[in-house]
């Protein structure tokens, strides 16, 4: 072998030595991809915004009527209850029927739960549930069940939900303004509710569903109506002196 050749192959021995050696000090770690390493999962706390925040609301009911002759009970069975978002559309937040004494509310001056939700943070702009029965009972002890223009109330209501914090959404029935009787001595039911809504409130379960808020601040309060069709209005109250009638299919009218 001549000297040139010898002295070749003498510098790749040596080239290839000391990269056997560099490789195997770890020199070329930092250039190869770990596939042996797992990856950390994202800790779940609120500054991660794949966890959505919530707030919980209260939906209550309550009766502030004046006092009603001749009538000693107001039974009110709610069905079901939903709320809408423009985000989420509308979210079912209570489906148990619960009936309600509205007289008997008067009288005792309680707020009773309809619904207790937990809900994402956000704002909400509306509200319905289902009616599904009102029976009145007179003074006599006679029961009859009236007439509801329409069993669905769709409030519209903007209320917001605050992460980790309650609010309260309280429905106060106005039963006197809301009880109509025809000239046959049938009765017919028009909703006339007036709706306040708190945010940031304590509030305190106590028995048979009563509820008890304390502190918070005022967000909003409105009076909506039924009119004889079955739509809500605000501000409206179908005339207590309106002549009502149940036609044969089993709508009201107003009498001419």
């Amino acid at each position: 072998m001549s000297k040139n050749n010898m002295l070749i192959v003498g510098a790749i021995i040596v080239i290839v030595g000391g990269l056997f050696w560099y490789y195997n000090m770890g020199g070329f770690e930092s250039y190869m991809p770990n596939t042996s390493a797992t990856a950390t999962p994202t800790p779940m706390t609120s500054t991660n915004p794949s966890v959505e925040a919530k707030g919980k609301v209260e939906f209550l009911i309550t009766d502030a009527a004046a006092s009603m002759q001749g009538v000693s009970s107001i039974m009110v069975t709610v069905d079901s209850m939903a709320v809408r978002s423009d985000t989420k559309g509308w979210v079912e937040v209570g489906g148990e029927a619960k009936t309600y004494d509205l007289l008997a509310l008067k009288k005792s001056s309680e707020l009773k739960l309809i619904s207790d939700a937990t809900l994402e943070a956000g704002v909400y702009t509306e509200m319905r549930f289902h009616v599904s029965k009102i029976m009145v009972v007179d003074s006599k002890g006679a029961s009859k069940e009236a007439k509801l223009p329409s069993g669905e109330l769709k409030i519209k209501g903007e209320f917001t939900v605050n992460a980790d914090k309650t609010a309260v959404v309280v429905f106060d029935f106005l039963a006197d303004k809301s009880l109509h009787i025809t000239g046959d001595g049938k009765y017919i039911f028009a909703p006339v509710v007036k709706v306040d809504i708190k945010n940031d409130v304590t509030v305190e379960m106590a028995t048979n569903n009563v509820v008890k808020v304390a502190g918070g601040s005022n967000s909003a309060s409105f009076t909506v109506g039924m009119d004889e069709k079955g739509e809500l209005k605000t501000d409206f109250i179908l005339d207590t002196k309106a002549k009502l009638e149940i036609n044969t299919t089993g709508n009201v009218m107003i009498k001419l």
